[in-house]
């Protein structure tokens, strides 16, 4: 699933899901999945992190963690139920439908 050129989340065949973190400027970007749950994603020289998380599916909410501590939403969310500034939530495109 792509959902922009900023932040990209893949379903992935075998299950769970990649995301991809545009943030040029930040030296580290964690994916917050709640409490205890932060995961440290990769960095390229390109500027993008990214991560696989074998146990994160649709329904799965989600933050980002950057490297002066700010907790911030995804910007290319198509789910955040809690409002903007809330935790973003993984969609699977194929099971849900348009209303």
């Amino acid at each position: 699933i792509t959902l922009s050129c900023v932040l990209a989340k893949h379903r992935q065949s075998g299950g769970g899901t990649r995301v991809r973190r545009w943030a040029p400027g930040a030296q580290s970007v964690m994916l917050v999945l709640g409490p205890g749950r932060e995961h440290l994603m990769k960095a390229s020289a390109e500027g993008w992190h990214s991560l696989h998380v074998p146990d994160a599916g649709a329904g799965t909410r989600y933050r980002f963690r950057l490297d002066d501590g700010a907790l911030v939403p995804d910007p290319a969310s198509r789910c955040n139920p809690d409002d903007v500034h809330g935790a973003s939530e993984v969609v699977d495109h194929k099971r849900s439908s348009t209303v």
